[in-house]
């Protein structure tokens, strides 16, 4: 019951919302009930979902997105661990198409407190290559939360991210949604050689940028998707290179 559907963004277009498809053949919506790989980050996905005319609740894994998207749109009610549920019933009350961010962990309570009210909402799980990191790391409780039974419980549910992983290795509710990719006719796809990392992420990593420090003048760039990885291979690299500061980082 899995589809594969491709959706182009054609020349010039540099946001969602503004892709002939979105807006007429899903009423300025992103499809339902699918994993949609967006493939470039800012293109606008929480936005459009954000300010169309759906009740909508987006979970995110960082306080930081939430305050980020609440300071951009004034009538989303952020919920956090210190939102309390009277804020939470003030705003539906006094909301007619309600829009919520919250983070991971908050989703449960606010399940609970909505009830049957639950299935006029669709759900947009923002960066789920994050949430697919927590099912084996520090949160899995709060991740199988996220996956399974969602689509029982919201009028839709959707899982968005940049990162996309192989549908063979979703999480099987997951696997049995329809799989969408944005293919952005501007996006210069890069030609990628592909090596497995055999014991440390961190340490090949390292050893890839060291290699390409020492063996070429160009101006190098590095996109690494773990914040922590990031601050980590800055450190290694100013310890190992006495004559880098961190102004040429």
């Amino acid at each position: 019951n899995m589809n594969t559907i491709t959706i182009k963004a054609p020349t010039n277009i540099k946001y969602i919302k503004d892709i002939p498809t979105i807006k007429n053949e899903y009423n300025n919506d992103l499809p339902h009930n699918a994993v949609i790989d967006k493939q470039v980050t800012g293109c606008g996905g929480t936005t459009l979902v954000l300010t169309n005319d759906q009740p909508y609740i987006v979970a995110v894994h960082l306080i930081k997105m939430i305050e980020n998207k609440v300071s951009q749109h004034k009538n989303v009610l952020a919920i956090t661990g210190s939102t309390t549920n009277k804020e939470i019933s003030t705003y539906l009350k006094n909301t007619t198409v309600p829009k919520i961010m919250i983070t991971y962990d908050s989703l449960p309570r606010l399940i609970d407190m909505l009830g049957f009210e639950a299935k006029n909402f669709r759900l947009l799980v923002d960066e789920v290559h994050c949430l697919i990191g927590y099912l084996d790391n520090f949160k899995p409780t709060v991740a199988i939360k996220l996956i399974d039974g969602m689509r029982e419980t919201f009028k839709s549910v959707s899982y968005l991210t940049a990162t996309p992983t192989n549908p063979k290795y979703l999480p099987l509710p997951l696997q049995q949604l329809d799989q969408v990719k944005i293919e952005w006719e501007d996006a210069v796809y890069p030609d990628l050689d592909h090596a497995f990392s055999k014991d440390s992420l961190a340490g090949d990593v390292l050893a890839t940028v060291l290699d390409k420090l020492d063996n070429s003048t160009d101006e190098l760039f590095v996109f690494y998707n773990s914040k922590r990885g990031v601050s980590t291979l800055i450190k290694s690299l100013l310890k190992l290179k006495p004559n880098l500061t961190l102004d040429d980082m």
